[in-house]
């Protein structure tokens, strides 16, 4: 089922805030209801008439965050014990 709905869009049509109700500066969009969790979140674009969930946007938790900086590290070991620099 389609409702209206009314984006906000910035930077490459990121979307930033979705309300019910007619605002100025705000686009005027038929969405599938439910909305996917977290659009307003700042990973989520609006593109020809499509959401479009964009990973590379999407916020590191604390433990991704963690495993990054451990995969690095191990990385970086592997390096020096092999010589290379």
């Amino acid at each position: 089922m389609k409702k209206t709905f009314y984006l906000q869009l910035v930077n490459n049509n990121i979307i930033r805030d979705v309300i019910e109700y007619e605002k100025e500066g705000y686009q005027k969009v038929e969405l599938e209801v439910p909305l996917p969790i977290g659009i307003n979140g700042g990973w989520w674009k609006y593109e020809n008439g499509n959401l479009v969930e964009c990973e590379e946007l999407k916020p590191q938790t604390e433990v991704e965050q963690k495993i990054e900086q451990l995969e690095q590290a191990i990385l970086e070991l592997s390096m020096l014990m092999a010589g290379v620099e």
